[in-house]
């Protein structure tokens, strides 16, 4: 496995930064999963403007763990035909939470596709973006 070195004379097999990532809780492993995202956009594009950077933040944004879990688990509900009233009117809610999270995405990739001069499918397949599981 590779090893990194994180200063002069620090060198830390991979496996071992793997370790210490497995034992971040949700939110944290969430902002670093986003921030390497960003990092592996950014080094395939070489260099970003400071615009660019910011849409390929807003892209690599999804839902939080815990809102995406109980979103897909309240369309399990309804698909079940199991949904309460109340939680009805939330699966309502987070619908149009996922659509706003979806057209920002979505708005942002146009915008940053057009500053390529690229199609969005075409940014979207040069860079590895695909659409978050909660949109599915």
């Amino acid at each position: 496995m590779a090893i990194v070195e994180l200063k002069p004379q620090v060198k830390v097999e991979l496996s071992e930064i793997l370790n210490g990532i497995s034992q971040l809780d949700v939110k944290e492993l969430e902002t670093f999963f986003n921030r390497v995202g960003t990092l592996l956009a950014h080094r395939k594009t070489h260099h970003l403007s400071e615009r660019e950077f910011e849409l390929l933040s807003e892209i690599n944004k999804g839902l939080p763990d815990e809102h995406r879990q109980k979103y897909l688990a309240l369309k399990e509900k309804r698909q079940q035909s199991s949904l309460t009233e109340p939680e009805a009117q939330e699966l309502a809610n987070m619908v149009e939470e996922v659509e706003q999270v979806g057209v920002l995405r979505l708005e942002s990739l146009a915008e940053l596709a057009k500053l390529r001069g690229v199609e969005v499918k075409n940014l979207m397949k040069q860079l590895g973006i695909q659409a978050p599981l909660a949109y599915a």
